[in-house]
Formats: structure tokens, C-alpha cells, sequence
């Protein structure tokens, strides 16, 4: 039966991807700098710990719960996925200046639901993929090429995430153009980050359910920083024009 929920699951993974991209070219989630009056809202750092929580506990925990045995590459998978959801479900909502700012109440339950569903499919993937349970996988270059761009994944989206934090340490509430980094690059680094993060992590686990993830990753985060880019330019008439939205040089 696990199995069964595992293939549904992984499907519906795949179309949601496609839909979270169409919809996010269509129009605009209501998140930070686009939220609009109108929508049921509670504080931005009680909707954060909401939706991070559940996938910092879902994909260790179905991992725990299902695997047959536990293996050492499948494990080093479940902690660089740890790495990522413990800081950005306990730490990062703490780290933020704008915490108070409204959060759609409507984004929370999607999130725990997607995140649920995400963390079911890539702990029982880590359990039951062949390759993964046996330490001769360390000897493939798909799992160092993948830790190495997880890595770097992370350093650039915690160094971006951490600059558009200390934008407000003088205390503002408003917006700025942020400066250095790959900011100079691109308007959203800490997305590029993102997704560097999650394709990293389906090349080192090299699963369908890695793929699912990093697809959905993109899917989302590459029209949100589309959506950015465009607000930028129009608050901004000074803004870079050589800025590109998340791909240096690109896109």
C-alpha cells in the first residue's frame, strides 16, 4: 500500500510541478512585497514556522518510518536535507526583520500539504532505491557532483537570504535595491540558490522523486523571480539593467 501512495504521490509531484509554474507566469502569489489587501493574513514568521516545520520533520521521519534498512549514502541525503529545512524552519523565521509583516493564511495549509506530500515521496525514495543502499554509491561521481552543488546551493542561498536581511538593520520597513554578491547578477540569488540546493540534491540522491522536487523548485521559484525582476524595474528607475531575474547572464 505504501508503495502505491509512493507512485500516486510521485505523479501528482510531476503535474505540480508543470501547475505551479503556469500558475506563478499567470499571476502573482500574494507573498512579502505582493501581498494585497484582502487576504486573510497572519504574521510572516508564524506562517513560515507553519509551512517549514512539517518539511523539516516529514522527509527524516517517513525515511525513519519506511526504510528497510538505513544505509550510509541515504542517510548523508537525509542530513544535507536537514541542513537545509532545520535552518529555514526554526532559524530563518527568527532571523527576519519583517516578521510582523501579513502572510495569506491561504499559502500555510497548501504549503504543509505539498510539503508532506514532497517529504513522503523522498523518504520512502531514500529507503527503497537500490543504488542508495549500499556505501559503493560513494564511489560515484553523481553523488559527489551533486553534494558539491548542494553545497554551494546552500552558501549562496543563506548569503543572499542573509543580505536582504540586514537591507533593515537601520531599521526601515521599506525596500532597497540590494548591492554586491550575486546581486549584481541577478535580482533573486537566494531562488538561484534554491534551486541549485534541490537539483544538487536529485543528482547526489538520484531518484524520480529528487526530480520531482527540483523541478517543482524551478517551476516556482523562476516565475517568482521573474515577478521580482519586474517589480524591481518599476519602483526602481535607477535599477541595474544589466540585472538579470535568476539565471547570470540568462534569464
Amino acid at each position: 500500500m505504501p508503495e502505491q501512495v509512493y507512485d500516486w504521490m510521485l505523479a501528482l509531484m510531476f503535474v505540480s510541478a508543470i501547475g505551479v509554474a503556469i500558475q506563478g507566469l499567470v499571476f502573482s502569489n500574494p507573498l512579502g512585497r505582493h501581498y494585497t489587501p484582502g487576504w486573510w493574513a497572519i504574521k510572516a514568521r508564524t506562517g513560515w514556522l507553519a509551512m517549514e516545520i512539517p518539511a523539516a520533520l516529514a522527509c527524516c521521519g517517513f525515511y525513519v518510518w519506511f526504510a528497510p534498512v538505513y544505509s550510509w549514502p541515504a542517510i548523508v541525503c537525509v542530513l544535507m536535507w536537514q541542513v537545509h529545512y532545520v535552518h529555514r524552519g526554526f532559524i530563518f523565521p527568527f532571523r527576519l526583520n519583517s516578521g510582523d509583516k501579513p502572510f495569506p493564511v491561504i499559502a500555510v495549509p497548501l504549503a504543509i500539504l505539498f510539503n508532506t506530500m514532497n517529504g513522503f515521496v523522498n523518504g520512502w525514495a531514500l529507503g527503497h532505491a537500490d543504488h542508495l543502499q549500499t556505501a559503493s554509491w560513494f564511489d560515484d561521481a553523481r553523488f559527489w557532483i551533486g553534494l558539491g552543488v548542494m553545497i554551494t546551493g546552500l552558501y549562496v542561498n543563506l548569503r543572499a537570504d542573509t543580505m536582504l536581511i540586514h537591507l533593515r538593520d537601520d531599521g526601515g520597513v521599506g525596500y532597497k535595491i540590494p548591492r554586491g554578491f550575486l546581486f549584481e547578477k541577478v535580482t533573486a540569488p537566494n531562488y538561484l540558490g534554491e534551486m541549485m540546493i534541490w537539483a544538487g540534491f536529485a543528482c547526489m540522491s538520484w531518484t524520480l522523486a529528487g526530480l520531482a522536487f527540483a523541478l517543482f523548485t524551478a517551476g516556482y521559484m523562476i516565475p517568482r523571480a521573474l515577478t521580482h525582476h519586474r517589480w524591481y524595474k518599476e519602483k526602481f528607475p535607477d535599477y541595474p539593467k544589466e540585472r538579470k531575474a535568476i539565471l547570470p547572464g540568462l534569464l
